[in-house]
């Protein structure tokens, strides 16, 4: 794995968030904004066949704050809404992408239930975090910063009751 460049906790969409392969990085009459997330590119050797490559991604105080693999998950959808699919890593032999949105995992879907907002879980707070790969026999670790968006006026213990709150509301609290 390599060192990322710190990521700023911020809000947008570019065609670089996505783990897609077939994106070469530009349009002909379309600007790309930069990714919008903690870029992560990591070098595998040729894997044996059905191998299985895992991210799992920790806080400062060793907490899980998400997990993704290799194998592909099956839609969680009902009644015409889903919870988003968790991005898959790319197993090429060589280099490697992966964006995370610095987020904590979606919610699952709940048959009949309908929800007006978002599956998605919540953002990660500022801090840094150790992001371990997985491949065969190998692993490989790194961290990764998210620093707080300079343009607003946010103290880190306001950043602290919110984490708290969206992982209480989530179930996820820490114990």
């Amino acid at each position: 794995m390599y060192q990322p460049t710190n990521a700023y906790l911020a809000n947008g969409y570019s065609e670089l968030d996505q783990n897609n392969e077939e994106f070469k990085g530009s349009k002909m009459f379309e600007g790309v904004n930069p990714a919008n997330g903690v870029v992560l590119y990591y070098q595998l050797p040729t894997l044996k066949e059905k191998e299985v490559v895992t991210m799992e991604i920790k806080d400062a105080a060793g907490n899980i704050v998400r997990k993704f693999s290799s194998t592909s998950e099956a839609d969680n959808k009902v009644g015409g809404r889903r919870s988003p699919r968790e991005p898959k890593l790319t197993t090429s032999k060589g280099l490697n992408r992966f964006v995370w949105d610095m987020r904590y995992p979606s919610i699952p879907s709940i048959p009949g239930v309908f929800i007006e907002s978002s599956f998605r879980g919540h953002k990660a707070i500022p801090g840094n975090y150790t992001v371990t790969l997985k491949a065969g026999a190998q692993t490989n670790s790194t961290t990764a910063t998210i620093l707080a968006n300079p343009l607003y006026q946010v103290g880190e213990n306001d950043y602290k009751e919110f984490d708290a709150l969206m992982k209480h509301m989530e179930g996820k609290e820490m114990r």
